[in-house]
């Protein structure tokens, strides 16, 4: 069966990952100077092949990235369109941006104003964000008015640190939208003396000792919550539904630990919004990845921590020898 070339669609675009087979028509569009009109100068071919690396890397990281976009119809590629986490330093920041760059005969056909808010719900809803920013210079009308178009609000404007040798591009706007969630649906940072998480945390017990079988009082060992003091709850209606938690491995890496979400209440994204709340945590407190554990007995937790940007890497620590079990890490 044929791999979809695309990551996700919207009614006349296609999104995906950066091939070297970009690099000519990539290079013709920030060689145009109308297209490079808000930027200190025009890319070279060389830049232009270190751009895509550099594209393709943060996808590999982060599971997101600008992505390559083509018209559906005749698999034209008219340029780059998505998502990118940035921390260079301002009020706004760290924060994950969306952001456009499309060649000129692309232009005034809503390509941009379509793909964006595609990009934003395929943020929303699969990747678990909840809140995008997104910065031109002062003098970028065209790309503020898109940034208008798909319901973003102006919440400032700043000196661009990165632009800091080029005044006349200095000043820049930012824009924000945050994901329109439930109001049912609570996050609560807290530890792992709260009852729920306690409540929680048996009942994944239970079913782990289901899958495990006589493996089980192997993996418990290194499963005790006593000692951790980070745990994310979700609330649902005011009720416990799913929880998670970090504890530390060493001074730069966090361990994700007791992911849980009640089974009635899978497949709505909930421990993926878990996640995505602990890797914040994580990166709040300093650190500069997360690992974890999970085993083949747990397909589902494989397929979401694939889903989140996670990579496989040897087994670590007590699971270094354990056949079932697959580790994976994530810079955050």
């Amino acid at each position: 069966m044929k791999k979809e070339k695309y990551l996700f669609k919207s009614d006349r675009l296609g999104f995906r990952n950066w091939s070297n087979k970009d690099v000519a028509e990539f290079a013709k569009l920030n060689a145009d100077e109308e297209v490079m009109e808000h930027f200190p100068k025009t890319l070279s071919k060389k830049e232009v092949e270190e751009l895509i690396q550099k594209l393709r890397h943060h996808f590999a990281k982060n599971g997101f990235t600008y992505y390559a976009i083509e018209i559906l119809a005749t698999k034209e590629f008219i340029g780059m369109l998505g998502l990118a986490f940035q921390e260079y330093q301002t009020e706004f920041t760290p924060a994950i941006d969306i952001g456009w760059r499309l060649k000129r005969s692309a232009w005034g056909k809503g390509y941009a104003t379509e793909g964006a808010k595609r990009c934003l719900k395929y943020a929303f809803d699969e990747l678990g964000i909840d809140k995008i920013i997104s910065v031109c210079t002062i003098h970028n009308q065209q790309s503020e008015n898109v940034m208008k178009k798909i319901g973003m609000t102006k919440i400032g404007a700043f000196n661009h640190p990165e632009m800091i040798n080029h005044p006349e591009y200095e000043k820049h706007f930012c824009y924000e939208i945050r994901k329109k969630t439930n109001e049912m649906i609570k996050l609560e940072r807290t530890n792992s003396k709260h009852k729920d998480f306690e409540k929680l945390v048996e009942k994944l017990d239970q079913e782990l000792a289901e899958r495990d079988g006589e493996d089980h009082a192997f993996y418990s060992q290194f499963n005790k919550i006593d000692m951790i003091k980070h745990v994310v709850l979700v609330y649902e209606n005011n009720e416990a539904i799913g929880c998670g938690a970090i504890k530390e491995y060493n001074e730069t890496t966090m361990e994700v630990k007791r992911m849980y979400t009640e089974k009635t209440n899978r497949g709505k994204g909930i421990a993926t919004l878990v996640l995505k709340e602990l890797e914040r945590w994580a990166r709040e407190l300093g650190y500069k990845k997360c690992i974890l554990e999970t085993g083949l007995k747990q397909p589902e937790a494989i397929r979401l921590y694939e889903k989140n940007g996670y990579q496989l890497i040897p087994n670590y620590g007590q699971y270094a020898e354990v056949e079932d079990s697959r580790c994976f890490e994530k810079q955050v």
